[in-house]
């Protein structure tokens, strides 16, 4: 029995290991190919691991909105969310004297009001959530022209960090250890996942939609305002935006969710979105080491979205219609075998 046991352990960790190495098979993929075209002007140890280090930025998004949209909600807000809460924040911690604590726990606060406000704007109106997150992200983006007389924020060299090694990583570890406890051991993650499986039949065994709701556009809030943080350590400063500039930075995040959703099968949700945060990441610097322009970069970040959801999508309806067939047939054999006993 105990033999039993531990060989049941074995084979279910090896299955783990298995399905992540899975998961990496995508931005294997993707390497090879900038890798190869490039001709060697891309692809080096030192070029991946700044790579890594780029990606932990827009990950943070991801993992924000990702509780959002797996109750089906789209938040378009996230990079004027991010703005206006790091030139607020980074004013107020100078205003104060706080210093940079005082800046983190300003924008981390400012972050999450936001980002309530945004979720209030939407139960309330119950308007689609796309039209309630354009219209806040104008909104917002509207905020960071008057706000401060639209200076926006400059930060001391002593407040950058952040992104500095191994606080960086630290950052990185952390947030990681946070979403796998919201997801994984609070009543909060499965609501999420309820709400995600179907809203209705989620209410019907006492899920609160608007509850939950309030609290993922908190989470959220509290991850951009991270965000907001990490930008200002990158940069050094937040300048006011326009004309939905900011749009781009949710543009990102919500295609590292919906490859995160997919590989979360794999992987599970939380990995997967890195995955896909990091393999975005590989797509950007190889169109740039084949000297594409910035416009032509989003072009190809959009053909990536598309033919990966194709695939994923059709491989799915393969794989089902595959499953079917062999059902078909193995319950076909099992009935001409028992035809054939009976006839004995």
């Amino acid at each position: 029995m105990k033999k039993t046991e531990e060989s049941l352990n074995i084979g279910y960790g090896l299955k783990k290991v298995l399905n992540f190495l899975k998961c990496l098979i995508l931005p294997l993929i993707i390497y090879l190919i900038f890798a190869v075209g490039s001709e060697g002007r891309f692809g080096s140890p030192g070029t991946m691991y700044v790579l890594l280090k780029q990606c932990i930025f827009p990950c943070l998004i991801a993992w924000g909105i990702s509780f959002v949209m797996q109750m089906g909600v789209f938040d378009f807000s996230p990079g004027a969310v991010i703005v206006l809460a790091g030139i607020l924040g980074g004013n107020l911690a100078q205003i104060t004297g706080s210093g940079m604590f005082g800046m983190i726990l300003f924008t981390m606060l400012f972050g999450m009001i936001l980002t309530l406000i945004t979720c209030t704007v939407f139960v309330f109106t119950r308007l689609p959530s796309l039209i309630v997150s354009l219209g806040m992200l104008m909104v917002y983006e509207t905020l960071t022209m008057v706000v401060f007389q639209g200076g926006g924020i400059s930060i001391p060299a002593d407040w950058r960090v952040l992104y500095q090694e191994p606080y960086v990583f630290l950052v990185l570890i952390g947030v990681f250890l946070i979403f796998l406890f919201l997801q994984k051991y609070t009543r909060f993650g499965y609501h999420v996942r309820a709400l995600g499986n179907g809203t209705q039949i989620a209410m019907n065994i006492g899920v609160n939609l608007n509850r939950t709701r309030y609290l993922a556009f908190l989470v959220e809030g509290l991850f951009l305002g991270l965000a907001a943080v990490m930008d200002m350590s990158i940069t050094g400063s937040e300048i006011a935006v326009t004309s939905m500039l900011s749009c781009s930075t949710a543009f990102s995040a919500i295609m590292a969710v919906m490859v995160g959703m997919y590989l979360a099968k794999y992987c599970g949700m939380l990995l997967g979105t890195f995955i896909g945060a990091f393999s975005l990441k590989i797509i950007a610097s190889g169109m740039l080491a084949f000297g594409w322009s910035a416009q032509m970069q989003k072009v190809g970040n959009g053909i990536f979205l598309i033919v990966f959801i194709g695939i994923s999508q059709n491989l799915a309806l393969l794989l089902s219609q595959r499953e079917k067939k062999q059902r078909k047939l193995r319950l076909e054999r099992e009935a001409a075998a028992g035809q054939a006993n009976a006839g004995r």
